[in-house]
Parts: structure tokens; sequence; C-alpha cells
């Protein structure tokens, strides 16, 4: 059986709060019209990641956005306070974490962001494999929050219909092969921005309304713009709990 990697521990401080007024009418943003009033409330949230590996003796260290930031055997290691994540700099990491190469800590920065993901791969190397290359471990989307927001419930309903919607949609335009709702589709959405969400809102819309033949190269063009945009953000599986207590690796 591989080795899993697992979500330790998830943690959220709240830094401050504070009254916040938006106006959607000058401020495009998907599903949201008119002005509104919310809790808007800075926080740090701090996540660690473990690769179980016992029994197995292994050098672990860590990949996010696609770069190395600890080589499994070779790694210097972070300062505790942590470095400025590759691709997400108000996201700080730390290995190893309390000592141990096979722990990995993320943590937000408050304010700087409502929704920040994260992709982290494990890298590791066994005692016999010397220098050669790093071997690939498990993957996982890691998603934390610097911000977050309360706003009136009628509105937020509102805001819920129009992304369900929205969802219906793609299920009638995702091609097959690709996941579908309910699933890794609306845990994608919440990773977009809203440009890029009114993008595909928009493409999908498109999609249902363009004329098959007469606009069958626009079609075409669209739906391959559309899948390219779902396989590059589509999370990947999501982080299993831990495994029951037990005695863990020192390394």
């Amino acid at each position: 059986m591989p080795h899993p990697l697992v979500e330790l521990t998830r943690t959220r401080r709240a830094t401050a709060t504070r009254v916040v007024v938006k106006n959607y009418n000058i401020l495009p943003a998907l599903c949201r019209r008119g002005v509104w009033v919310g809790l808007e409330t800075l926080v740090e949230e701090h996540v660690v990641l473990s690769f179980e590996h016992d029994p197995e003796e292994l050098y672990v260290g860590w990949m996010i956005n696609g770069t190395t930031v600890s080589d499994p055997g070779f790694g210097g290691g972070t300062p505790p306070s942590g470095l400025p994540a590759p691709g997400a700099p108000s996201i700080r990491y730390a290995t190893p974490f309390e000592f141990l190469s096979h722990k990995l800590s993320l943590t937000s920065t408050p304010g700087l962001d409502l929704h920040k993901c994260l992709s982290v791969q494990v890298l590791y190397r066994r005692p016999s494999d010397g220098a050669a290359p790093a071997r690939f471990g498990p993957a996982a989307t890691v998603c934390l929050h610097g911000l977050e927001v309360v706003w009136p419930a009628l509105k937020a309903a509102e805001e819920a219909r129009c992304r369900s919607a929205l969802l219906k949609l793609l299920r009638t335009v995702l091609p097959r092969g690709l996941p579908r709702p309910p699933g890794p589709v609306e845990n994608w959405l919440s990773t977009l921005d809203d440009e890029e969400v009114m993008r595909v809102a928009a493409q999908a819309e498109a999609l249902e309304t363009l004329d098959a033949k007469a606009d069958r190269q626009l079609i075409q063009a669209v739906r391959a713009d559309l899948v390219a945009t779902l396989r590059a953000h589509i999370p990947q599986t999501p982080l299993p709990a831990p495994p029951a207590a037990s005695a863990r690796s020192k390394n």
C-alpha cells in the first residue's frame, strides 16, 4: 500500500475584523450585483502536512507549485518563520517542521488572500539511491485563507443559486473524461478569481447558445479553451484524514 500524504492539523486564528462595503455595480464579480455589506475577518491559517512513510526508511523533500523547495537528503531547510511559497508569496512554508523533514508547514498571511491554493508534491529518496534523481511521492492541492467575509444570508443564498445554475450549465458542456459535479468542479470553481470564473461562465453559456452549424469553428475553439482551463485548474484528490496515532519516523 502506498504511503499516504495527510493533512495532520489545520488551525485558524483571527487577527482583526471590520465592516466592509462592496459595490458590485462597479466591481465586476460573478453572481453578485448591487452593494453588499459584510463583516471581514483577517485570519492566519496554519496547515501541517505529513508524508506517513513508517516503517520504511526514506529521505523526504517537497515540491510546491512545481518548484523543488527541499531536496530529499540534501535540503538545508527553512528558517523557523518559513519562506514565501513559489507562486504564492502570501503563503509561508517551513520544512523540516518540528525537526522532521516528512512534515511541511504552510501558513497564510492575514488579509492578503481570500482563498489561495497550492499544489504540493512529496519527493523522496531511499538510502540506496545516493544522489540519483528524487522519486515522486503523492501530491495534493492544499487551500488556505487569509481573509474571510460573512455576507447577509439573503445575498449569500442568491449567490449560491446563481453558482448552482453555473454548475448545472457546466454539466451539459463538460466533455467526457473530465470530472463532473458534484465533486472536484465545485472545489475548482472556488480556486478561481472572479475574472476567471466569469470567463468560464461566459464560455459555458456560449456553448449552449451558439449555432451548431453556423458557429462550428467558434464552438470548437471555445470548447478547447474551456477544457484547457479545466485541466489546468481542477484540484487533485483531497488529502485524507491522518492515520491513527503511531510511532513516527524522525526524518
